[in-house]
């Protein structure tokens, strides 16, 4: 067990060995650590809500000290983080590596066949081009 005093709402620890004016206890009892002003520390652990940071503080009863948390926003999630979090809470992690997965070679693939598509168009316009430009040689030798 831990022992500690608070002190301006600071808890401080029992350090051994125990001194007292009347006496050294190099092994306290439970007794002789209560009778010191000493109490019990009880630990808790923190639950904080999402998008919120815990702040530690204590409260002091009659023979304990028991950690307790508050909780802070830390700030307004963007709807990335949200979408994220949906996401993490709907599909396990294997399911979102696999969909990461297809969606990267879906985005590839958009991506190739956009390319494909703007080279056609290249030359698309480069037959109509020369095509042009054929017909406005052939037609200024006839006029010549």
């Amino acid at each position: 067990m831990t022992y500690g005093k608070l002190i301006n709402g600071k808890l401080e620890y029992m350090a051994l060995p125990l001194r007292t004016p009347e006496r050294v206890y190099h092994t306290p009892t439970h007794n002789e650590i209560l009778s010191c002003g000493y109490k019990e520390v009880v630990y808790t652990h923190p639950y904080p809500p999402q998008w919120h940071t815990p702040k530690q503080d204590w409260v002091e009863t009659n023979t304990q000290i028991i950690q307790t948390w508050e909780y802070e926003l830390q700030q307004e999630p963007s709807w990335e983080q949200v979408l994220q979090d949906a996401i993490a809470q709907k599909y396990t992690i294997d399911e979102q590596i696999e969909m990461l997965f297809e969606g990267s070679r879906s985005a590839k693939y958009l991506e190739r066949q956009n390319y494909v598509q703007e080279q056609k168009n290249n030359i698309e316009l480069e037959k109509i081009s020369y095509t042009t430009a054929v017909s406005k040689s052939v037609i200024s030798r006839q006029t010549s």
